[in-house]
């Protein structure tokens, strides 16, 4: 009889997430945010690889973090100037509601599809968008527009 109750609790959570990412602009900026987040990750743990190779370090590249006191060591290593606050504001694991970091709400939403972190990341998208934007623009990278045929309405 209990797991009929466990089951019930999970069903709830699942359906209350479905209901809120039913809103494709909603859906749309979470994936958006997800997306840009990893792209920012994947830039600065290959700096922090040959970084790390260059110190004569281990690299388990299954154990890679992202710790705020290494990452401005790493950019400034690969010749990367971006503002302590644009970091803080990508990388940070301190921040409250309304305020997290990039890296807090993506792994909220990663682990747990938490609503409120999901509403956020839309409540801010363009400011996260803009720091995350930054990062890359680093590498000279730019991302894709998101407005193919069928996003084109929903980038708003």
């Amino acid at each position: 009889m209990k797991k009929n109750v466990y089951v019930k609790k999970a069903k709830e959570k699942l359906t209350k997430v479905q209901d809120f990412l039913a809103d494709p602009k909603v859906s749309f900026e979470k994936d958006r945010f997800i997306e840009k987040f990893i792209l920012c990750e994947i830039a600065y743990k290959t700096l922090l690889i040959e970084y790390k190779k260059s110190k004569n370090e281990q690299v388990d590249q299954k154990n890679l973090k992202l710790h705020m006191k290494t990452i401005p060591l790493v950019l400034k290593f690969a010749g990367i100037d971006i503002g302590e606050h644009v970091l803080k504001s990508i990388f940070s694991s301190q921040g409250n509601r309304n305020n997290k970091s990039a890296k807090q709400l993506r792994d909220a939403i990663v682990h747990n599809l938490s609503i409120p972190d999901i509403n956020e990341v839309y409540l801010r998208r363009n400011k996260l968008n803009s720091y995350l934007d930054e990062f890359l623009s680093a590498f000279s990278f730019k991302t894709i527009s998101f407005q193919t045929k069928n996003h084109q309405n929903l980038a708003s």
